[in-house]
């Protein structure tokens, strides 16, 4: 006989083992679906964020100094102008 008290009006009272296991299962199958919930919900934000980052790295980076023509050095065309 296992006795259990009460959380709301605090009265304790005996229960045999059957009823016992009985009430000890719903408590585990009740965190136990609680826990799973809430890990499901975290592996889909997760998964969320790793989708969010491929997409960022594969999209095109413009080029730098706008029209992709790079960085020239303007005294490299002055000398190949001048001479």
């Amino acid at each position: 006989m296992h006795e259990i008290k009460c959380p709301h009006c605090g009265k304790a009272f005996k229960i045999d083992e059957a009823g016992y296991a009985a009430i000890l299962k719903q408590v585990r199958d009740g965190t136990f679906e609680q826990e799973l919930h809430e890990r499901l919900e975290l592996a889909a934000k997760e998964k969320q964020s790793e989708l969010e980052l491929l997409r960022e790295r594969r999209r095109p980076t413009p080029p730098a100094g706008g029209g992709g023509q790079g960085r020239r050095d303007p005294g490299a065309a002055g000398q190949a102008a001048g001479g």
